[in-house]
């Protein structure tokens, strides 16, 4: 019996003319599923079908290429586990960008995006757990992780659990490069 008869797998990412953003994508997009065929090797066992779902949106900023990548896997748990992740590539360097090189560029970068985020956020109904929020939003290269360059500002993702309960849903912040 095929180990994978109850699991379906939908995966949408770019193609670029620059190699080595492909290959990073490749390779992140290549570990989520080869983790979820892992997962899914034994959905014969039981009659949930376990599905994984790859989504992309794409921005540019000058010479900046972004993506942000969309992950739902439902494995057999309460809720599918719904992640973000973001891809930056600067053409004129040849080199991924994370937001360890901008705190690099400016160490005041994290607070400012950090206020932004907090006076952006701070009156959606969504958010009712004040301890959550605050914590999520604390100026670290870990809550800030997830950013894209567009042609208005530096959009941060928050998933699911990290400002917020998962019923909540994820957050998108668009902070004005003039603010930055």
């Amino acid at each position: 019996m095929n180990g994978y008869m109850n699991s379906g797998i939908r995966v949408s990412y770019p193609r670029t003319k620059y190699t080595r953003l492909n290959n990073t994508i490749k390779d992140k997009i290549g570990k989520i599923i080869f983790n979820y065929m892992n997962q899914a090797a034994d959905s014969y066992l039981n009659n949930f079908t376990y599905t994984l779902d790859i989504s992309y949106e794409d921005y540019s900023y000058e010479n900046i290429e972004s993506f942000v990548f969309f992950v739902s896997s439902s494995t057999g748990g309460a809720h599918p586990d719904n992640t973000i992740f973001t891809i930056n590539y600067d053409s004129s360097i040849d080199k991924i960008i994370t937001i360890d090189d901008l705190v690099r560029k400016n160490n005041n970068i994290l607070a400012v995006l950090s206020r932004e985020s907090y006076n952006i956020l701070s009156m959606n109904k969504n958010i009712t757990d004040k301890q959550m929020f605050i914590e999520g939003l604390r100026p670290t290269t870990e809550n800030f992780s997830n950013i894209v360059f567009t042609p208005i500002g530096i959009k941060i993702y928050f998933p699911q659990y990290q400002i917020a309960p998962y019923s909540a849903g994820s957050f998108q912040v668009l902070v004005n490069y003039k603010n930055i």
